[in-house]
């Protein structure tokens, strides 16, 4: 295979990899879910869950120790409901269990420099 082939099949996967982990965030996702993401400096995005009523939830959020990431976690009305913050070099474990099923929003901000982190649903 020569280079330009290999470079132009390669690209077209990536492409197709960065399509499907962005739209992981842009739709309500029913179940387990697992996201790596890029976020650049003093920016966020968020991310809708359908969670099941009477079954624990739980998020998974972990840095690569190079930022810190704040976590905002949003019932349906866009309630808070929790919070917390991810240090450099740790992760953090969000745990509730929703009274209905509803869609809940998590929101990731990044209040450093520019970091990857992965974020997980059960």
């Amino acid at each position: 295979m020569n280079i330009r082939r290999f470079v132009a099949t390669s690209l077209l996967a990536l492409s197709s990899l960065t399509c499907s982990v962005s739209n992981v965030h842009a739709n309500t996702i029913p179940g387990p879910q697992y996201a790596v993401r890029y976020l650049a400096t003093n920016t966020n995005e968020t991310f809708r869950f359908l969670l099941q009523g009477g079954s624990q939830s739980n998020i998974w959020v972990r840095g690569n120790g190079y930022s810190f990431l704040d976590i905002y976690i949003y019932d349906s009305f866009g309630r808070l409901i929790l919070t917390g913050s991810v240090v450099p070099g740790t992760d953090r474990h969000f745990w509730f269990t929703p009274t209905a099923t509803s869609t809940f929003s998590v929101q990731v901000v990044n209040r450093g420099y520019d970091t990857q982190y992965s974020l997980s649903t059960n």
